[in-house]
């Protein structure tokens, strides 16, 4: 796994503006039976709902990207935590106990603390996902995802500090039709197979029902149990009802349920400088234990325990009421969630697991959003509403250590944690156009926020890990209450027609809490996290279908929270930090059929003020990164229509933690190559193609941690390697 020199990362950044595809030009549908290549919809045409007006993604004063669900499907993104692959700027990594740790502009969640509410906010239909958990949800039969970079303040229904993550559903049409994809990988014996069918039900009320079945297989070579892990289960549907009974009414409802099965575990022993984690295997009976930097493990539960692995199924109701009062439209917005999970992970990556946590994991959160919007026309526009969020979320997590090499600490405790949050909002926006051309747009946001974190601590076994590290806790309960005042200006230009320019600024708050497994109560709470970020941009059209972006930007956050695991305990605090940088998006429609794009995000983050034992920047936070596409379509010959997608993924080197001492500093940067080709018959709808990712065979450690109790060991976990599989399609 070679490192990527500065000076080849500046080539190779340039080279992927000019032959790759943004996020933006993604998201087509296939093709009408009557259309041809240049139908197809431009960028400009694009429209963003995530902040509450319906807007040309071209005519958005802040850095947008679209990814359409067709795109999702042809490049079998399943899952949120996928879209690394196809999203530049945003980075989504692994971590232990299924959590996942999503990054823009190199700030993110940590994933080391289960209760932090998330500094990327996540959204489906409008509805606010507050957990780490909510990340590995199914993903299928999406309309679109809107990739929101930079503070959101005024209009999000729940306040995000850094950026967003919007989701939107397909919705029932007044047509009959279906679709379905069926995919088979080779080299892990993948298998992926989703569809949809809409139905009328009658002249005001459609239906539509959707569902996914995923089996994924690993590429961690488990030698003692001869597996390969880990491997994963999905199954996913849901049904939506869309009904019009008036030009001015409309309320769509949806429900579903998804249940997420993980074999094994993503990581595995990769070093082990003193030899201790070697010995520990031995006293199991293992002594061929060798750590290295390949997809091996010897990793397995403990006899008398549940396997290494998670257990996820969850359930998501929406309700969406719309209402036209003259000029006037009013939306009621109802949102409910809950999941419940078990995850077990071993701690050391040998044999017996002995050092084990396991956790239970369940919640329920409730939404309600009331907003009313004026015209969005004339020279004057406005929208206002109130919001509503109620969330109870327990976590039991158990520790279980026995006899390990080099130490003897041993027992076993469980933590009981339960969290309550209510949150009440109010919000406002309003937009101004004094002279042609000119549009300045105002935000507001106060929120209100009641946080609990009850806590117990039994002691299973006793031992040196119960008198010394994790002491038991009595009944106590901490509360914190929270006032947030947030808000946002933005001037943009239209300097000619299709082309504007833009500045905008915005402050973004994330609420405080206590951690989940303190060493003591005294260090449990956490402070809220305040951001700033300003954005000078242009986005010039010079072509139909082309376009050319550039946004300069800097985020500010105070109290910035960060966790991570030192191998003994988790440690959370709160840092200043900033990230500063460029964005650059070019869209090329050179010909029929033919399109060069690309799209690229540099960022400087790091801390403005040292940390005694801290790398001076930040974790998972490379400087440079960008995914593209050259994307080929042939006019229709005999029937067929041939397609070819050339993708480039790269990233320059991030740390993987945040102690300067840590055994593995960085994960070295990398270039990946996917390729799709593939035919279309669009009389018939269907569609076949061969899909090969990572075909340079790169591999790329995205997390890594330290070994519990086994002092110069790391655990790491990797992407996936090269894969190749067939996939069959149809729509009608």
């Amino acid at each position: 796994m070679g490192s990527i020199s500065a000076s080849r990362l500046a080539r190779l950044s340039l080279e992927a503006a000019l032959a790759c595809i943004p996020a933006t030009a993604w998201g087509q549908d296939a093709l009408p039976k009557d259309s041809s290549a240049k139908q197809e919809a431009t960028p400009e045409e694009i429209i963003v709902t995530a902040l509450k007006r319906d807007m040309s993604l071209q005519q958005v004063p802040t850095t947008v990207s679209v990814i359409g669900g067709s795109a999702l499907q042809a490049a079998n993104v399943t899952s949120v935590e996928q879209l690394t692959t196809a999203v530049p700027g945003v980075r989504i990594q692994n971590a232990p106990a299924g959590l996942v740790n999503p990054t823009m502009r190199g700030l993110g969640s940590s994933p080391s603390n289960n209760s932090f509410e998330q500094t990327i906010g996540l959204f489906a239909d409008g509805i606010f996902l507050g957990h780490p958990r909510d990340y590995s949800a199914a993903l299928f039969d999406v309309d679109r995802i809107e990739i929101l970079k930079g503070t959101q303040a005024a209009v999000l229904g729940k306040n995000t500090s850094v950026g967003a993550i919007s989701l939107v559903t397909k919705k029932p049409k007044d047509v009959f039709g279906f679709e379905g994809s069926y995919t088979h990988e080779f080299f892990q014996g993948s298998d992926i197979l989703d569809g949809a069918v809409n139905v009328p039900l009658n002249k005001t009320l459609a239906l539509r029902v959707a569902g996914q079945l995923t089996r994924i297989g690993g590429w961690i070579d488990n030698r003692l149990t001869g597996r390969d892990e880990p491997s994963t289960k999905t199954n996913a549907i849901r049904a939506t009802l869309a009904w019009t009974p008036a030009d001015n009414l409309k309320w769509t409802v949806s429900g579903q349920y998804s249940d997420y099965k993980l074999t094994g575990q993503p990581f595995y022993a990769a070093v082990d400088q003193l030899g201790r984690l070697a010995a520990t295997s031995a006293l199991y009976g293992d002594p061929n234990f060798v750590a290295a930097t390949s997809d091996r493990t010897h990793a397995t539960g403990r006899a008398g325990n549940r396997g290494l692995g998670i257990d996820n199924d969850g359930q998501r109701y929406v309700s969406t009421l719309e209402l036209g009062l003259g000029d006037y439209t009013v939306t009621a917005l109802t949102g409910y969630s809950k999941y419940k999970d078990f995850q077990m992970v071993s701690l050391t990556g040998t044999v017996n697991n002995p050092g084990l946590r396991s956790g239970n994991e369940s919640d329920h959160a409730f939404s309600q959003e009331l907003r009313i919007a004026s015209p969005d026309r004339g020279a004057f526009s406005w929208l206002a509403g109130g919001y509503y969020y109620n969330d109870k979320w327990n976590f039991d997590d158990t520790f279980d250590v026995i006899r390990m090499a080099g130490t003897p600490v041993t027992g076993a405790f469980r933590t009981y944690y339960r969290q309550k949050t209510e949150t009440l909002s109010l919000f406002g926006q309003g937009t101004l156009r004094p002279i042609d051309h000119l549009t300045i747009v105002g935000g507001l946001r106060y929120d209100h926020a009641d946080k609990s974190g009850s806590y117990r601590r039994d002691i299973l076994r006793p031992g040196l890990l119960t008198t010394v590290l994790f002491t038991p806790f009595a009944p106590a309960t901490l509360r914190r209450k929270e006032e947030f005042v947030d808000w946002s200006a933005s001037v943009q230009y239209e300097v000619m027609n299709r082309t504007m320019l833009y500045a905008s600024y915005a402050t973004g708050s994330k609420g405080g809490g206590f951690q989940t497994d303190p060493t003591v109560l005294s260090a449990a709470e956490f402070k809220d996290e305040h951001a700033k970020t300003i954005e000078v941009g242009a986005k010039i059209g010079f072509a139909p279908g082309s376009h050319l972006n550039l946004a300069f930007y800097n985020t500010d956050v105070n109290d910035y929270q960060i966790a991570f695991f030192t191998g003994t305990s988790f440690i959370v605090r709160n840092d200043d930090i900033r990230s500063r940088g460029v964005e650059a998006e070019l869209a090329w429609a050179i010909t029929d059929g033919l399109s060069l794009s690309g799209n690229v995000t540099y960022a400087d983050a790091k801390k403005t003020k040292a940390v005694a034992g801290a790398i001076p920047g930040l974790v998972f936070a490379p400087k440079w990164s960008g995914v593209g596409k050259l994307s080929y379509q042939s006019h229709e010959r005999q029937g067929l229509r041939f397609i070819g997608d050339a993708i480039v993924e790269f990233r320059s080197k991030e740390a993987l933690n945040d102690a300067a001492s840590f055994v593995i500093p960085a994960s070295p940067g990398y270039a990946k190559l996917n390729l799709r080709l593939g035919v279309r018959n669009d009389d018939l709808g269907v569609e076949l193609a061969l899909i090969g990712k990572n075909l340079t065979g790169k591999r790329v450690v995205n997390y890594a941690f330290p070994a519990f109790l086994q002092t110069g060991g790391a655990l790491v976990a990797t992407d996936p390697p090269r894969t190749v599989g067939l996939q069959l399609s149809i729509k009608r």
